[in-house]
């Protein structure tokens, strides 16, 4: 599967931008295999809300660089911040991991940004031709279905969007009105990617939970690749755990309780180096009761974790739930 002159396995697995939870931090620093959270394992974004100052641009680019992470999400109903954005992200080697992905029709809703163009499909191709033109790096969309289930338009926006220049299309299976209720509808995208017209590559995504249910929906509905989204947050092992079960039919062993406190350790120390010590702090508390589900009468120590403002004294309560649960079986 080629996305430009990128070369992918099919089978490929993403991750999305979810709004509040997959910030920069939850990205890995560098490649430490066998380590789960690592570039390798992750074909990730980096959002770009509004006017990026020089000094976040340089932030940007510097993590693409260090990680090695292949996509830069760039949100914005502005035509000329997304094409400077577009131009600045673009300013490193668009070789082998180079990737712009995002172009303003993503999840996100600020102003009417993201997934608010599918009410305005014209100014999505607008802003998405800007960013094209814009940038020598590939261009690659992620969007919804439509508005609501009176305006799924998901069939020509595709097209349109190719037409243009998009590499390859990310789609999640439910509208905007639905945010992340009921049940994603994945016919939608079977019938995208049936389409004679589309060859693009086409990527899809929601409620995608399980390496059986990622084997599933990989063979009904044909895709070229999966995004994961919600099941990643505080369990970053999943996209291990898939590429196994994909390639051997097997399950690898979960993660265990020093698995989960490294992982946690680890995301609050980028944040910490990402944002400060102060921001990082905040921003981490709410991945907690996700890195450490399924642990028995976790509240006490969940408490401590999001009161303090002392990274030191977050770091004992870890290696106290440690001391506490070491040898307990998470499902």
């Amino acid at each position: 599967m080629s996305i430009f002159r990128l070369r992918l396995p099919m089978g490929k697995l993403q991750l999305p931008d979810l709004d509040g939870f997959m910030e920069e931090p939850m990205l890995p620093a560098a490649e430490s295999e066998p380590h789960p959270l690592t570039g390798k394992e992750w074909d990730a974004m980096v959002k770009a809300a509004g006017k990026l100052a020089d000094r976040e641009l340089a932030l940007v680019n510097q993590l693409l660089r260090v990680t090695g992470l292949r996509s830069a999400e760039l949100v914005s109903l502005h035509e000329s911040w997304l094409v400077e954005e577009g131009k600045g992200v673009g300013d490193r080697d668009p070789g082998p991991e180079g990737e712009a992905s995002g172009a303003g029709s993503g999840g996100e809703r600020r102003q009417g940004a993201g997934a608010g163009v599918l009410k305005d499909v014209d100014l999505m191709i607008r802003l998405t031709k800007a960013v094209i033109r814009s940038t020598n790096l590939p261009v690659t969309v992620k969007t919804r279905l439509g508005w609501d289930d009176d305006s799924i338009n998901i069939d020509e926006v595709a097209e349109r969007l190719q037409d243009i220049g998009v590499q390859a299309l990310s789609i999640h299976a439910r509208t905007r009105a639905q945010m992340y209720k009921g049940h994603s509808d994945w016919s939608h995208i079977a019938r995208v990617k049936n389409n004679p017209r589309i060859k693009m590559p086409i990527f899809g995504n929601g409620d995608m939970d399980s390496p059986e249910k990622a084997l599933e929906y990989k063979n009904r509905y044909g895709i070229d690749g999966i995004m994961i989204g919600r099941a990643a947050i505080g369990y970053p092992w999943i996209f291990n755990e898939l590429k196994h079960f994909l390639k051997t039919g097997t399950h690898l062993p979960k993660p265990t309780l020093e698995n989960r406190v490294e992982a946690a350790r680890n995301h609050l120390q980028w944040a910490m180096d990402w944002k400060g010590e102060h921001l990082g702090i905040l921003e981490t508390r709410r991945h907690y009761t996700n890195y450490f589900k399924g642990l028995p009468n976790f509240k006490e120590y969940r408490t401590k974790m999001v009161s303090s403002d002392n990274p030191e004294i977050i770091f004992e309560v870890f290696d106290e739930v440690l001391a506490q649960f070491g040898g307990f079986e998470l499902v």
